[in-house]
Order: structure tokens, then C-alpha cells, then sequence
């Protein structure tokens, strides 16, 4: 049986269906094909609508038994055919109702549209199935542009996945609606879309994830975009630094409607600002070291200078004065052995006072002499220990001074026994001195690292960190018959033997510490 579609817009009419003129013009008219069988599938009616995107818009050939074999249809693909028992009306007829079912139809012409069919049981009075209706859409306009959006989307994706940045789109409770590639990645998630509908909760520390949340609530409140450097711990547990841009986002009717962000690993400039923060701090440090160490120099420099000058002068005048003052001890001597005893009583005081005061003069000009007269050590090994325990056993400290040795076992050294002798010398008499009503003095030897250290403590009264700062300057002495020359000496010998000496605060009395080298160094 064959239905044509006249000129005048004539259609198949329904057999054996009572369907007024009105309603079919109604379904005539509408832009959706029409298509109604009866139980065997054969065709009862079909709008133009349906001719014309089943590709039959001038000729409908309804060969018997169905209509079913004539309409092929296929799946969205294009290429897949549906079996009979898949299409809508099948399923129609079978009592199913069948709703948006996605199909292409293939036309004559190699050409087709896409459509989505619904289908639905026809029934009698007394529900009997009688035949099926199919309603079929041409989606293929709205098929392209979903393909376009589809399309669009990729590429924006692509270009936000590729970027090596972080980036993506919140709602106003902070759940995730989109999210890039490298943002994935971070999280611990292979694909983006595992993230969507989470919140930071859900994959942050809580500690960082209430603080991001805390900016997306100030960035919606203010407006303002904002961008700060924070941290991130990724899924490893591994810590960085990122550098966040967020803003706001708002609706056609200027409603915000969530948070947008992108934030870029800044970890490796920060590592490098840390770097480049410690090679100031420590370039920094040395210049200070280097800075202090030179005007230690200079000052070492302009010391020796003057000391050289000093010693120059001392020498000379140690000379012109020591000859004079042996005229005068030798008047002494004669004075004494013509004077009868008993006779001239303040004659005989004054010739006393004469010859104490001329010995004391000595005892100073053979102190300038000495520090005048350095020479470079003459060195070979020597026990430090006896050294000092040489200078301890003579009978010159008294026994109200109680000496205390904590002396370890130390290799000998290259040294020049007399200059060292005479600096312990210098230093244990002071600390004697400093403690006329007796005391204890601490004698300590022991090795650190490379060093011999040699320190002396007594329990005096201690130095005052005014006359601290002086203590090594020639000619600077707090007692009364001193002349400042012993600690200048002391110094003198320890530093032409590479060595250091020191006067240390303690809480009581005063400590100095001397500092051997193990190796032959020559001060600089």
C-alpha cells in the first residue's frame, strides 16, 4: 500500500482511528513528526512534519506487513542500527512508554537529522493496546550547538589544564564547581571532576582550609580581589608556597554567587628568597666579622707601633739611667761603711730610703729593658706542666694563698721556657697580689680541640670592665708601685708563640685564660 502527500499538503489519514479533521490539522501543523501504527505496525498516520525528517517529504511507501522496516533509525552515533525490539514504537507497542530516546535518521540522500523519539501505547476503553504513537524532535541544530559548547569548553579547558597554574570555581558555600588538571594533581585526584562538590575541607589541612575559606568569605563580603602568598600541603604531605589571586563572582542581576582563583607554586623562589636571605645574612656576618677582625688588626697594628716606639725609648733611657743610678747605689755602700753605728741616726734612715728607692728604680728599668728587648721565641719542647709547676714551687706565694690544680695531661710544645716562664710569672704574682689578705688561686691545663689551655682564677676583688679594656695597655697599672709593663710582656711572649690570652668575666675575683697552639703558628 502506498500514501502520497499531494500538493495541496494532503497527508496519510488514520484508518480505523476516530480522529476528528481539527485535531489532525493540529498535529499537521506542528513542527514535530507525527507517527501513528496500528498493533501490526502498520502505518495509520503521519504529519508532514514526519515526512519530512523521516526524508520522505513527497512520497510515503507503506509496504505491507509494517511501517516498522521501512523507517530505519539508528543510534546518535550514526552508524549503529537499532534492532526492531530497541526502537520506541516497538517498545510502544510492547506496552512500554518511552520517553527522549536519542536517534539519527538516515535520509535517501546520504545526508540525516538527529532526533529524540517518545513513544507511548495507544489503548481502547478497556486498555487493550491498539496501537502506538511516536512523537519524534529534530535536536540536530541544538546537537551542533551543544557540540560547539562541547567544543568550546575542551578548548577552554585544554588552555586552563596546560597552564601551570592552579585554577578554579567555587559556589558560595565554597564547594568546588570546577577545577583544572594541575589543581587535580595537587589534590591527589587523577580526573577534575572527582573534586567537583567538594570543599577545602575535604582536602586541606583544617588548619589551611579554614584559612582559605576565610579569605572566599572576605573576597565575596569586600569585592576586592586579593592576592597572597600561603601555604599548601599537597596529597604527599608535602608543604609549598603558592601565590593566590582570588575574586568574586557575580550573577546577571549582580548577585555573587561564589569565588574564582588561580594560584601559582611559587615554592622554588621562595626556596631561592630563603637562599639569597641567608647568603646576605651570612655575607652580612662575615663583613662584620671581617670588619671587627680589621679593626682588631689596626688596633694590633697601631699597639705594636707604639710599643716599638715605647720600647725604643724605654731601652734608651733604661741605659742613661741605669748608670747613674749605679753611682748612687755605690755612694750608698760607702756612706754606710764610714758612719759609725749609733752615730747620725737620720743620716743612716736616709741612706736606707736611698738605697730601697734606687733598687725599685732598678727593678723598673729592668722591666723596660725586658719589654724592649723581645726577641723571637726560642723554642723547643717543653712540658707545660713542669713550667708552671716551677714557677709554683718557689717559696714567694704565701702560704695564706691556697693553690688549687686542675691540670690534665697535655703534649708538650715548641715554646721558649724563659718567655713563658716570665708571662706565668707576671700573671700568678698579680693574682697573688690581688689577694693580700690571702685566697685561693686555681691553676687550670687542659686540651681543647687544637689548643693548650693554660687559666689562672684567684678569689680577689676582681676587675672592673672599666679597667678591663685597659688591662693590656703599657703602662697602665692599678698598683701603687706598678708600671703596667707584666700583663704588656705576658701578651707580648703569648702572641709571638701564636697564642691568645684573655681576661674572662666571673662571677668572683678574676680569670685569665691562656691559649697554646699544638702546632708551631707564629702570630700574625
Amino acid at each position: 500500500m502506498t500514501t502520497s502527500a499531494s500538493e495541496d499538503n494532503e497527508h496519510p489519514r488514520p484508518r480505523s482511528l476516530d480522529v476528528g479533521d481539527w485535531a489532525l490539522d493540529a498535529l499537521a501543523s506542528l513542527e514535530d513528526g507525527v507517527l501513528i501504527v496500528d498493533t501490526k505496525g502498520v502505518l495509520v498516520y503521519m504529519n508532514p512534519a514526519g515526512l519530512r525528517l523521516l526524508g520522505r517529504e513527497r512520497e510515503v511507501e507503506v509496504p505491507p506487513p509494517t511501517v516498522l522496516r521501512k523507517f530505519e533509525l539508528y543510534a546518535s552515533d550514526e552508524k549503529t542500527l537499532l534492532r526492531l525490539d530497541e526502537r520506541p514504537l516497538s517498545r510502544a507497542l510492547a506496552g512500554a512508554i518511552v520517553t527522549d530516546v536519542p536517534a539519527f535518521a538516515r535520509h535517501d540522500d546520504g545526508g540525516g537529522v538527529h532526533l529524540t523519539a517518545s513513544a507511548s501505547p495507544l489503548r481502547d476503553a478497556d486498555g487493550k493496546v491498539h496501537g502506538a504513537v511516536c512523537l519524534f524532535r529534530d535536536v540536530t541544530a541544538r546537537r551542533t550547538q551543544e557540540a560547539l559548547i562541547r567544543k568550546s569548553e575542551r578548548q577552554k579547558m585544554a588552555i586552563v589544564d596546560n597552564i601551570p597554574d592552579m585554577a578554579w570555581l567555587k559556589d558560595r558555600d565554597g564547594r568546588f564547581l570546577a577545577v583544572n588538571q594541575r589543581f587535580a594533581e595537587a589534590a591527589g585526584r587523577q580526573r577534575p571532576e572527582e573534586l567537583l562538590g567538594l570543599t577545602d575541607l575535604e582536602l586541606w589541612p583544617h588548619d589551611l582550609a579554614a584559612s582559605y575559606r576565610a579569605d572566599d568569605e572576605e573576597v565575596m563580603r569586600t569585592g576586592i580581589h586579593k592576592k597572597i602568598e600561603e601555604p599548601l600541603v599537597d596529597a604527599k604531605g608535602q608543604r609549598h608556597w603558592i601565590e593566590t589571586w582570588k575574586a568574586r563572582i557575580v550573577g546577571d542581576r549582580g548577585e555573587v554567587i561564589g569565588t574564582t582563583g588561580i594560584a601559582r607554586n611559587i615554592t622554588e623562589r621562595k626556596l631561592a628568597e630563603e637562599a639569597l636571605r641567608e647568603t646576605n645574612d651570612a655575607l652580612a656576618t662575615r663583613v662584620r666579622e671581617r670588619t671587627v677582625a680589621l679593626a682588631h688588626a689596626q688596633e694590633n697594628l697601631v699597639r705594636k707601633e707604639r710599643l716599638a716606639v715605647l720600647g725604643q725609648l724605654a731601652g734608651g733611657v733604661a741605659h742613661q739611667i741605669r748608670n747613674p743610678l749605679a753611682a748612687i747605689m755605690n755612694a750608698t755602700y760607702v756612706l754606710r761603711r764610714h758612719l759609725l753605728p749609733d752615730q747620725h741616726p737620720n743620716v743612716e734612715d736616709a741612706i736606707r730610703i736611698i738605697h730601697d728607692e734606687v733598687r725599685h728604680a732598678n727593678v723598673i728599668i729592668t722591666g723596660l729593658l725586658d719589654y724592649a728587648r723581645v726577641r723571637a721565641p726560642d723554642r723547643h719542647p717543653t712540658s707545660v706542666i713542669e713550667l708552671l709547676e716551677r714557677v709554683l714551687s718557689g717559696d714567694w706565694i704565701p702560704e695564706s694563698v691556697k693553690i688549687e690544680r686542675a691540670i690534665e695531661k697535655v703534649p708538650n710544645l715548641e715554646i721558649d721556657s724563659d718567655q713563658l716562664h716570665g708571662a706565668f710569672f707576671n700573671l700568678i704574682r698579680n693574682a697573688v697580689e690581688a689577694m693580700p689578705s690571702g685566697g685561693a688561686l686555681r691553676v687550670e691545663v687542659r686540651l681543647i680541640d687544637h689548643e693548650v689551655l693554660i687559666a689562672f682564677t684567684d678569689s680577689g676583688p676582681g676587675i672592673s670592665p672599666q679597667v678591663r679594656t685597659h688591662l693590656f695597655e703599657p703602662l697602665h697599672s692599678t698598683k701603687p708601685m706598678g708600671i703596667g709593663l707584666g700583663l704588656v710582656t705576658a701578651r707580648t711572649f703569648i702572641e709571638a708563640h701564636g697564642g691568645h690570652i684573655a681576661c674572662v668575666d666571673v662571677p668572683r675575683g678574676a680569670r685569665f685564660e691562656i691559649r697554646l697552639p699544638l702546632a708551631n703558628e707564629e702570630s700574625a
